[in-house]
């Protein structure tokens, strides 16, 4: 898939009925969560730092210039651009993608399903790299 740098995008879980990212406050941080209701949530953009990696921000956050993806331990959080990582997004089938820290080689994957929040978390795991869709705003 083709990745606009600064286009913004929703960023949806389809094996959950498209359903979209949010951020929500935890210990004094946003962290990166799906959202209840599908095709809802806060849109992304990709800025690209080189060639095939990217900053990724999103459209609003809870403290202002904190509005950017890190990874942090097994979670996203937003912090500020120049603390931001890189990740490279990676095309799979049906227009779909897998999103890696660019760091540690870890995917964005969905919390447990049994976590009634489904936190974004990083795995580095073949079997648990999930998919992506994205969809232009």
């Amino acid at each position: 898939m083709q990745i606009n740098s600064g286009t913004f995008y929703k960023l949806l879980y389809p094996s959950h009925g498209n359903k979209g990212i949010w951020f929500e406050p935890y210990l004094n941080w946003d962290y990166m969560r799906v959202v209840d209701d599908p095709g809802t949530g806060v849109s992304v953009r990709f800025l690209e730092t080189s060639p095939g990696r990217y900053k990724i921000q999103t459209a609003s956050a809870n403290w202002g210039d904190y509005n950017f993806f890190k990874g942090m331990g097994n979670g996203v959080k937003l912090t500020n651009e120049t603390d931001a990582c890189e990740w490279e997004i990676e095309s799979r089938a049906n227009n779909q993608v897998a999103i890696r820290h660019v760091a540690s080689n870890n995917y964005i994957v969905v919390g447990p399903l049994f976590n009634s929040k489904h936190w974004l978390e990083l795995y580095n795991s073949a079997i648990t790299q999930q998919e992506w869709q994205l969809q232009q705003t």
